[in-house]
């Protein structure tokens, strides 16, 4: 997380670099001020990620490995539920994949026959007004 946090940190870096380098019309006193803003946060991060990892101490992480492990096995838990239920829906699923692709067919049909009505109803007024 270290390394990431640094990483960022020399991205931004560049790109104000980069940034300043020739990009005309652009208020750049603002975008360094982001830019370092961004930074001081970053190092503040940083800073107390660092002041975090001092103060635990060892029974503070077998705490927290505990936690982490029965997170785990929860996890696994559900998805072997997860997977089970899945299993034992596919055909359901399946069958409701099926009726929902027809019933998208029998739309497209209908409305296919929707327009047919109407360009047919056209075609009746205009023999209605060339009769009259």
């Amino acid at each position: 997380m270290y390394q990431d946090l640094d990483n960022i940190e020399k991205e931004i870096e560049l790109s104000k670099q980069r940034g300043t380098a020739g990009i005309q019309g652009v208020n750049l006193g603002s975008i360094d001020q982001g830019l370092e803003e961004c930074r001081r946060h970053i190092e503040l991060i940083v800073e107390l990620c660092n002041d975090i990892k001092g103060t635990c101490h060892h029974d503070v992480r077998k705490v927290f490995a505990k936690v982490a492990e029965k997170l785990e096995e929860d996890l696994n838990f559900i998805r072997k539920h997860e997977l089970r239920i899945n299993q034992n829906n596919a055909q359901a699923i399946l069958d409701l994949n099926g009726i929902t692709q027809q019933k998208k067919h029998l739309a497209l049909q209908l409305r296919g026959l929707i327009d047919s009505v109407k360009q047919l109803d056209y075609v009746n007024k205009d023999v209605q007004n060339q009769l009259n």
